[in-house]
Parts: structure tokens; sequence; C-alpha cells
């Protein structure tokens, strides 16, 4: 089995379940969702460089031409910085196009994913799946709701104590917000590294 399938059949595998247990377990159903999204990051080799935000890349600089031995220590904290979510990110929003964007099945404005805000919500995505597996907080009730009217984003601000998964829900995609995500990122995923005729619009940047 090639690389490329093997990818697909364990990505497509989470996004399945997802789809099968959001009923009973929306939040298994959202950490399913983002996992799939990490098979499909996998596949993918960045160099750091391209992983670092233009911040950390100006301290790294700064050290390295300023310190002794400067250098050395600059790749030694590039080495140890944490990828894995950043990895997540890029390969998630660089597999999302205009296309994807411009027809959004939302039709409240507010409620609808953008482009411009898109890497924020990725991430808010991760940082919720990752506080519900180190703290057990539930946040199924808040994904899940106006999922009839396809609602990519919650409107409105939770009412709970705890600030940040009060973030975290606000600025994370919806379950349908997410599902459509992945399903788009798959989709293109199988036309561009699958080499699948499925639509010339995923082509698209």
């Amino acid at each position: 089995m090639n690389k490329f399938r093997r990818f697909l059949e364990i990505a497509g595998k989470f996004y399945l379940q997802a789809l099968q247990s959001f009923e009973k377990q929306p939040e298994i159903a959202y950490l399913n969702l983002i996992t799939c999204g990490e098979v499909l990051s996998n596949y993918y080799k960045y160099d750091k460089d391209e992983l670092l935000d233009s911040e950390t890349k100006e301290i790294l600089l700064t050290i390295k031409t300023g310190l002794d031995n400067g250098e050395k220590i600059s790749n030694q904290i590039k080495s140890k910085l944490r990828q894995i979510k950043k990895i997540y990110i890029k390969t998630i929003t660089n597999l999302l196009n205009n296309y994807f964007f411009e027809n959004s099945e939302c039709q409240d404005k507010c409620a609808k994913l953008k482009k411009e805000n898109i890497e924020k919500n990725i991430a808010a995505a991760y940082d919720l799946r990752s506080k519900f597996l180190h703290t057990g907080a539930e946040f199924g009730n808040w994904i899940s709701q106006n999922i009839f009217q396809n609602q990519e984003l919650l409107i409105g601000v939770p009412n709970i104590k705890d600030n940040k998964l009060k973030k975290y829900i606000t600025d994370a995609p919806t379950y349908i917000g997410l599902e459509r995500i992945m399903r788009f990122c798959l989709l293109r995923f199988m036309q561009l590294e699958g080499k699948m005729e499925i639509d010339d619009r995923l082509n698209d940047q």
C-alpha cells in the first residue's frame, strides 16, 4: 500500500467515526475530526523555519547574532520548539482554498468561517481538544448548537467560569464547521496528492 492510500484510509476512518459518534458523544466526534486532520498533517514534511512566526524568527536571529555560540544556541532552541500544533495548523490552512470560504453552507454571516480568522479557529479547536484530554472539560453542548442552521462558529460567548475554555469555545469551529473543514481537506488531499479528478475548483489556491 502506497503512502497516500495509507494516510487517506486512516484519516477517512477517523472522519467516519466522527460522523457515527456525534449524536451520542459530540466531544469524541470532535476529537475524531481533529485526529483526521492530524493524520493528514503527518503526510507532509516542513522545514522548521516554515513553522516559525515572525516574532520567534526575530528572537532567534537576535540570539544567533548577539551571543557567543549564538548559532548553536539558536538551532538548539529551534529543534526543541513544540511543532506538532504548528504543523497541524499549517496543513489544514494550506488545504483550504478560496472556494471553501466563498461557498459556505451557513446562511448567517456572523457564524461563517472566514479566511482572515481561520488560523485562530483551527488553533482554538486544537486547544479545545487538549483541554478536554487534560482536564475532562466538557464542551459538546456548545459545539453542537444550531446544527440544522449549519452554523460554523458559535454566536455569542458561553457562560462558563473557565476563561481559557470560554475563549477556545468562542474561537473554535462548531462541530458543523470542523466537519466541513475536514471534509474539504480530505477531498482536496485526494485530488492534489492522489491525483483523483474530483472537482477542478479544488486545484485553485
